[in-house]
């Protein structure tokens, strides 16, 4: 937008109003010869300091679009300070009255790299203004068709510690240049660096998933101190971390090995998954006493030991304590071999459908 201010305070009023009501979206960049200054250092001379309810107008503009002064935003100033030279009589009057002003709404912020003067004779009494300007989308990418946003992954951003390393490493790459269009790239290749560091982590634990799985069935098979059932408990839980983790490996490779089947058939799939890594059993519970019990036997007495107590309770209703015996008597001290093998069996294709809607 190109603008010539008027020299009178009324006019100079109206148009700093009909700015004000501008309808218009997005980003401005606003120069012309304003015929005003806001400091009283930029003026000499004959004065065009803004003054009074003119002020007022003005700040009211600047304020709604967040008016951003070229000059002063400049990461590179070249030039003197003033842009009107006039001579009269004995004395150079001066007075920086060719602004330039961009606006701040929506999602562009703007970066200034140089404001240069042409020190070239011409015509006019002002000093030409060229301005190197560079529109830059809040976040990152210098594209008006592609604005891009630093977005994570699901599974970074269920890691806290993996989110806030993301962050750091996009921050200090905007540090690394005052060149918007090289700071985004930096701030890119540090993300990337990141995210490779995060593979190598992965790779890491991976590689010794299936050993800790059979470390962990041995371990299971010969416990005796309290000792090892605090190293049972903590190798159980490292063993799961990693099994998750290779969960969500596979899920990330399966969309890409799946996508061309389509949504239905990558639900199909991860249904028929999730089927099968699915364990129908309780090896492990922990007893009153808060110490974890893995043998067979120790399980069941846990087990037969609540539903005893359960079923001596007045409000059940069951009447004399012969009574109670009768009925623990009709809970069998195992599940039969044929019934638990319906179980621990997977499910077949044609089965999931009534699992998963409860058909």
């Amino acid at each position: 937008m190109s603008i010539y201010s008027p020299h009178e305070g009324r006019e100079k009023q109206e148009l700093y109003e009909w700015l004000k009501n501008f309808d218009l979206e997005g980003e401005w960049v606003i120069l012309g010869d304003w015929n005003m200054v806001q400091r009283r250092k930029d003026t000499a001379g004959p004065t065009t300091l803004l003054q009074g309810f003119t002020q007022e107008k003005w700040r009211e503009t600047e304020q709604k679009w967040q008016l951003q002064d070229m000059f002063l935003m400049s990461s590179e100033q070249k030039g003197p300070l003033f842009t009107r030279q006039v001579v009269r009589g004995d004395r150079l009057d001066q007075a920086r009255l060719d602004r330039g002003y961009i606006t701040r709404g929506g999602d562009w912020i703007s970066a200034v790299k140089c404001v240069e003067h042409d020190e070239g004779e011409v015509l006019s009494d002002h000093i030409p203004v060229v301005i190197d300007i560079q529109l830059m989308r809040r976040g990152g990418r210098l594209n008006r068709r592609k604005g891009t946003y630093l977005k994570m992954d699901v599974d970074t951003l269920k890691n806290e510690c993996r989110k806030n390393r993301v962050k750091s490493a996009w921050q200090s790459g905007w540090t690394l240049s005052q060149d918007p269009i090289i700071a985004w790239e930096l701030a890119w290749g540090k993300v990337r660096e990141e995210y490779k560091e995060f593979r190598r982590e992965d790779k890491t634990k991976l590689s010794r998933l299936r050993e800790m799985q059979a470390e962990l069935g041995r371990a299971r098979e010969n416990i005796s101190t309290t000792e090892e059932m605090l190293e049972l408990a903590k190798l159980e839980r490292e063993v799961k971390e990693r099994e998750t983790l290779e969960a969500s490996i596979i899920r990330r490779r399966s969309r890409v090995n799946w996508i061309k089947e389509g949504e239905a058939s990558t639900k199909y799939f991860f249904k028929c998954l999730k089927a099968k890594q699915a364990q129908d059993k309780i090896d492990s519970l922990w007893d009153q006493e808060e110490n974890l019990i893995t043998n067979e036997e120790g399980v069941h007495d846990i087990i037969y030991d609540f539903y005893t107590e359960l079923y001596r309770q007045p409000e059940l209703e069951v009447g004399t304590e012969a009574e109670s015996r009768q009925v623990l008597s009709l809970l069998k001290n195992q599940v039969e071999e044929e019934d638990n093998m319906k179980l621990i069996a997977i499910p077949s294709a044609k089965e999931l459908p009534f699992g998963v809607r409860g058909e």
